[in-house]
């Protein structure tokens, strides 16, 4: 399962993502999709631990993206597919 608990990343004074919410569970297909813009690029990467955010957590199977080791978040990548 991936989740994602209170969001929050700001570029400067642009405030993308406000406490974003998102369960998505293990084997299933989800299209994340909006306006040129809306942070949904931002969003996936904060998914695959491409970013950081500035608040809240990810969590991938249970393993918070913030404490992995670096083969770990490999290794965690490998079992996500995603298209920008």
């Amino acid at each position: 399962m991936i989740e994602l608990n209170g969001i929050k990343k700001s570029f400067g004074p642009k405030q993308v993502l406000n406490g974003v919410d998102l369960k998505i569970p293990t084997n299933s297909t989800t299209c994340i999709i909006g306006k040129s813009g809306c942070g949904k690029s931002v969003l996936l990467k904060h998914i695959v631990g491409l970013l950081d955010a500035d608040a809240g957590t990810v969590l991938i199977d249970g393993h918070d993206l913030d404490t992995v080791s670096r083969d770990e978040l490999f290794k965690l990548r490998r079992r996500i597919g995603y298209v920008f």
